[in-house]
């Protein structure tokens, strides 16, 4: 049940991730649809509102802990899901990185570009990914809300850097918008796409 109330909040979101999370459980089983209400989405937290009348949460953990069903290993995001303020469970996300991402990242050097990943997703997971596309662990900052983002923006434009920033979501927003250019991706969100000066039609 507590899944199928995280669904029906999740499909309401405009989070990039909340799209796996409401096609994963069914919303419209055979007691028939959920009743959504008071939904509040708080950029960099998650989503809230009343599912039947309960309160529920879907967002960030209240803790940074891997649960020992996943394994210490676990690369990939973790989604809470609250029911009446009380932690009920948590939704394991795992992204692969694409097949022309590591020719990518390689060309953007080549080309005197420094990429650099900035990311709310853990610190583990970050890395991970990092590594796997070719950039280095100085250049990874983890566990950022949406607010840092648009500072680590700022700061490398404070040294006199021309800063390229690419997201697809609420939480990439500011930063884009602050980013001598930014790149939206047109699966992404509206506010981002809203925020870039260009816009990535398909993937690739």
């Amino acid at each position: 049940d507590d899944a199928r109330a995280a669904a029906a909040l999740e499909a309401l979101s405009v989070h990039p991730l909340a799209r796996a999370v409401a096609d994963w459980a069914d919303r419209d089983a055979s007691d028939g649809p959920l009743e959504v209400s008071d939904v509040e989405e708080i950029a960099g937290e998650g989503i809230k509102g009343l599912v039947d009348g309960i309160p529920f949460e879907v967002g960030r953990p209240g803790d940074a802990e891997i649960p020992d069903a996943l394994g210490a290993d676990f690369i990939g995001t973790l989604i809470e899901v609250r029911r009446d303020g009380k932690a009920t469970g948590r939704i394991a996300l795992a992204d692969p990185i694409k097949d022309e991402a590591v020719s990518s990242v390689a060309a953007l050097a080549g080309r005197g570009v420094r990429p650099v990943m900035i990311t709310g997703d853990a610190e583990a997971s970050a890395l991970s990914v990092a590594a796997g596309v070719g950039i280095p662990a100085s250049d990874v900052r983890s566990s950022l809300r949406p607010e840092d983002k648009l500072r680590i923006v700022q700061e490398f434009q404070k040294e006199g850097l021309r800063v390229g920033m690419t997201g697809d979501g609420i939480n990439d927003a500011a930063a884009l918008k602050a980013a001598d250019v930014g790149f939206a991706l047109a699966e992404g969100t509206d506010l981002s796409m809203e925020a870039g000066d260009v816009v990535i039609t398909r993937g690739g």
